[in-house]
Parts: structure tokens; sequence; C-alpha cells
């Protein structure tokens, strides 16, 4: 009797490790499925964060650069082209910058200066491109 209680705890055993590696099966793909996702939307999430804090740098530094900046310095207004070159360029450390549009509008009576920026992004494992886009509306203040 020994013998035979002992043959199917073995059996029992094999039939359990089997069941094992069918439910590893199973799940194994969908957790990584699931962590790859959870990676790539953290990718996007600092993607689009990165973005927004360029457009804030960006506004930032043509509004302090208003009009009486132009009569203290005798230096014209900034144009979109020195915006991009001297604030939001160098903070762009790792996107890609051929990906990257930005426009820099001035209202009529130099009240407010509004930079957008739009970047075209590729998730590194999954989807299609997607635009992301910040708009900044800052106070000219000098």
């Amino acid at each position: 009797m020994l013998c035979l209680r002992h043959t199917t705890d073995r059996t029992t055993n094999s039939r359990r490790r089997g069941a094992t590696v069918v439910e590893v099966a199973m799940v194994a793909p969908l957790t990584f499925m699931m962590l790859i996702g959870l990676m790539v939307g953290g990718a996007g999430t600092f993607r689009y964060q990165q973005i927004s804090s360029l457009a804030q740098e960006g506004a930032r530094w043509a509004a302090v650069r208003g009009p009486n900046y132009r009569d203290q310095t005798g230096l014209p207004l900034p144009n979109a082209e020195q915006v991009f070159q001297n604030a939001i360029k160098p903070m762009a450390t790792s996107i890609d910058l051929d990906q990257l549009q930005y426009t820099v509008t001035r209202d009529p009576d130099n009240a407010t200066v509004t930079v957008t920026l739009n970047y075209t992004w590729l998730p590194e494992a999954f989807g299609e491109r997607m635009t992301m886009t910040s708009t900044v509306v800052a106070p000219i203040t000098n």
C-alpha cells in the first residue's frame, strides 16, 4: 500500500508541475505586455512633460525681452528663431529636434507672448505616431 500511495503522489506532482507550466505560459506574456505598456506610457508622459517645460521656458525667455528690454538694450524684440535657439534648443536634451515644430507670436499691444510646440512622437514599442502639443501664453513683464 505504501508503494501505491508514493506512486499516486508522484503522479499528482507531475500533473501539478504541468499545470504550473500552462499557467505561466498563459500569464507571463500578459504580464510582460503590461510591463512594456507601462514603460512606454511612462516614456510618453516624460516626453509630454518635457515639451510642456520647453514651451514654458520659451515663453518665459520671450516675455522678459519685451519693449522695455528693446529700449534699454537697443536690440530688437526676439523672433521665433531666437527664442528657439536661446531658450528651447539648449533644454531639449533627449528629444528629436527634427520632430519639433514651434511658433512664437506676440499680441499687437505687446502684452502677451504665445509659444506653441508640436512634437511628433513614435512610441518606442507600439502604436502609431502621435502629436503632442503644448501652448503657453505669458504676460510680457519687461
